[in-house]
C-alpha cells in the first residue's frame, strides 16, 4: 500500500491518542527503508490519502492481498426537496469494501460490497432512489455505516 498510495498517512484502526497533544496518532512508513513485514506489528491499519478520482482506485483494488480493505468517498448526495431530504457531507458518501460484508471491514468474505451512506441513521428509501438513479438496487436492509 505504501507504494500504491505515496504520501498517505497511516493510523491505527483502534484510535490511539497522543497524550501530549490529544491528536490522533498517525505514522509514516518509509518504503525504501522497510520491508513488507515491518508494518505488521501495527495491524490493522487505516490508510488516509486525498487523491483525485481515478488516480489510485485500480492499483488500490489490486494491492491489498487477501485482507479486507475499502475505498471511501465522502460527498453530498443531491437534495430531494419533494421528499424533504437534503444532502449532508458528514454522513453522505459511498464506500467499496473489498473482501468483507460490513462497512467496518469486519470478518472476511469472498465478495466485495458497495455501501451507500445516507444520513446519520440511514434512510433506505433515499438509498434505494440513489441506487435506482444508476440502474441498480439495494439488496437487503439498512446496515450500520461509518
Amino acid at each position: 500500500m505504501t507504494a500504491v498510495l505515496p504520501g498517505a498517512r497511516f493510523g491505527h484502526v483502534d484510535v490511539r491518542i497522543d497524550p501530549a497533544t490529544g491528536d490522533d496518532l498517525t505514522f509514516d512508513v518509509e518504503v525504501t527503508a522497510t520491508d513488507d513485514a515491518a508494518p505488521e506489528a501495527r495491524l490493522p491499519l487505516e490508510i488516509m490519502v486525498d487523491a483525485p478520482t481515478g488516480s489510485v482506485e485500480e492499483r488500490f483494488a489490486a494491492a491489498p492481498g487477501p485482507g479486507p480493505a475499502s475505498i471511501v468517498r465522502h460527498g453530498t448526495w443531491p437534495d430531494d426537496p419533494a421528499a424533504n431530504q437534503y444532502g449532508l457531507s458528514t454522513y453522505d458518501g459511498v464506500q467499496v469494501v473489498f473482501r468483507a460484508e460490513h462497512a467496518q471491514e469486519r470478518g472476511w468474505a469472498e465478495q466485495h460490497t458497495v455501501f451507500v451512506h445516507v444520513t446519520a441513521r440511514g434512510d433506505p428509501p433515499r438509498a434505494e432512489r440513489l441506487a435506482a438513479h444508476i440502474g441498480s438496487e439495494v439488496p437487503g436492509g439498512a446496515r450500520p455505516g461509518w
